[in-house]
């Protein structure tokens, strides 16, 4: 099996990951950046992970397998490599409606929310049916060869 090259990634560029800070800092936010599959927070915000994470069982493993920054918008200037996403917790579900609503205003970014307190931010395209789509392309399988478990009746990738 091929290699997946970077070119072939679809990474967040840096100034829409700002953006998306920027737009997460005017709510009661944890906010996290994702490089190659490795998350950053920073020291601060990390220290109230169990204010925004409502799962007890995440606190340790938050903890254990993030990176602590002291700012994020430095580490998005300085920091090498594929910028995956940005990730918002939130203390408050109407402030992340909220949030929710003005980063899809931008239209700049593909949004996803794994959790009831979380809004994942990735590139515009960045999604389980692309990525589906993309690894069927890899391993040879057609579309409609595929199963696709989990998948709604509106999953473009069952088309």
């Amino acid at each position: 099996m091929d290699e997946i090259s970077d070119e072939q990634l679809i990474s967040m560029a840096k100034e829409a990951a700002k953006k998306a800070i920027a737009i997460g800092r005017k709510y009661d936010t944890l906010l996290e950046v994702y490089f190659d599959g490795q998350g950053y927070a920073q020291k601060d915000e990390i220290a109230q992970v169990r204010k925004y994470h409502k799962n007890p069982n995440m606190w340790d493993y938050f903890l254990r397998t993030r990176i602590a920054v002291d700012r994020l918008e430095d580490l998005l200037d300085e920091k090498e490599g594929n910028l995956d996403k940005v990730q918002m917790l939130f203390a408050d579900m109407e402030e992340r409606e909220e949030a929710w609503k003005e980063l899809e205003r931008e239209g700049v970014f593909e949004l996803v929310g794994s959790l009831q307190y979380n809004i994942e931010i990735n590139a515009v395209g960045v999604n389980k049916g692309t990525g589906l789509v993309n690894l069927g392309k890899i391993l040879g399988i057609r579309r409609e060869d595929g199963s696709h478990p989990g998948a709604s009746d509106g999953c473009g990738y069952c088309r």
